[in-house]
Order: structure tokens, then sequence, then C-alpha cells
């Protein structure tokens, strides 16, 4: 679906931009209103979730330009991206999360800004075939599986630590979060979600079945 309907997804994916800026030109920076919920969820949130097309279609068009072209474009994906994310980085280093948040446009658009950061790291990870393809297929595969686990658990590792009793500070800290967020989704994917989604494959499967039956 996501091939066969790209070209709708992604004037989705600009008409939710367009309404994000429109969101975050009437919200008031800390101040609490219907504005500032629809700017940190949908609609707003949208246009970082598909961000992931606009990677689609340039890796598609990347991949059959000539090799030196895939080079430059790949270098020069890599520096930008770097340079997005360091500069973001340090944003958040010299104003904080408070600071970020404040500021009308900064604060709207720094998630989105970091999804465009990551996508520009990942083009030339995607553009240029790396040559051992199984098992970095299977381990981008295995990052994938866990994406949205990770995604949901990783604000919850730092209250679980801290329920259990285990004072951590600074990077001890981190990494415990990191390990415990990792085994957490990898548990939550292999239990919870992948059942789910079979169930729904077959669910989806049965119904089709009646309704071609009843037809």
């Amino acid at each position: 679906y996501l091939i066969r309907l790209r070209t709708s997804l992604l004037a989705i994916f600009m008409f939710s931009l367009t309404g994000k800026s429109w969101i975050l030109l009437q919200a008031e920076p800390g101040v609490k209103n219907i504005y500032a919920i629809m700017g940190f969820h949908l609609p707003a949130i949208l246009p970082e979730f598909l961000m992931g097309l606009i990677l689609y279609k340039a890796v598609i068009w990347g991949q059959g330009q000539p090799n030196p072209l895939k080079r430059s474009l790949s270098s020069l994906s890599f520096l930008l991206g770097a340079l997005l994310i360091s500069t973001l980085a340090m944003l958040f280093i010299h104003y904080g999360d408070a600071g970020i948040k404040s500021h009308r446009v900064l604060g709207g658009f720094y998630n989105l800004l970091c999804a465009l950061g990551y996508a520009f790291l990942l083009f030339p990870m995607a553009l240029i075939q790396p040559r051992s393809t199984a098992i970095s297929g299977r381990l981008m595969m295995a990052i994938g599986s866990i994406s949205y686990p990770v995604y949901l658990l990783h604000n919850a590792s730092p209250k679980f630590l801290d329920l259990a009793g285990i004072k951590l500070a600074g990077t001890s800290l981190f990494i415990a979060c990191l390990v415990l967020t990792v085994v957490v989704s990898i548990a939550a994917h292999r239990y919870v979600e992948e059942p789910a989604r079979l169930y729904g494959r077959r669910l989806s499967m049965r119904i089709r079945q009646i309704s071609r039956l009843g037809a």
C-alpha cells in the first residue's frame, strides 16, 4: 500500500505540513489549549511519520543515477544530516527542553527537523548497497521490527528504574535505559506485537473470504 499510494501519501504530507504551520501560528508558547494539543499530537505530528515517504522517493530516484552522482549525493546527504543533528543537539544543550518549547518556530518544528536530519543520514545507507547485504539486511529488519516498541517505551524506562529503586544519573542512566528499552522492546515485539499482527492478518483474510462467499 505504501508503494501503490505513495503519491497520495506525499500529498497528505504536504497538506499536514501546511496544517502544522497554521496550528503553530495559532498556538501561544507555554499556553495549554487546543492548539497546543494539536501541535503535539495529530495532525501536527503526521509530517514526522510521513518523512520516510520522502526518503523512499529520494532513494528510488537516487538508485537510478550514475555511480559518481550516487557517491556525491551520499556524501552531501551525510554531511547535511550530521550538521543538522549536531546543530539541533547544540540548541538543545544551550536552551534546554523548556527553552525550545517556548520558541514558536523552533519548538514546533524541532521533532520534524530531527526526522529530517535522520533521513539525510539514512539516505546514503539505503542508496549505496553494502557488501554484506544478508547480514546488514537482517540487522536492519531486526532494528525496524522493534522500532515501534522502542518509540512507546523509551520514555518509560527511567520511570521503571526509579520505581525499582535503582538510582542512576548521567552516562550510567543512559546505558541502563538503553539496555532496558531494547530488552523490553524485543520481548514486546515477540510476545505482543507480532502475535497481534498475525492474528489481525488471519482475521482480515477470514473476513475477506466471508465477503467473497457472500458476494
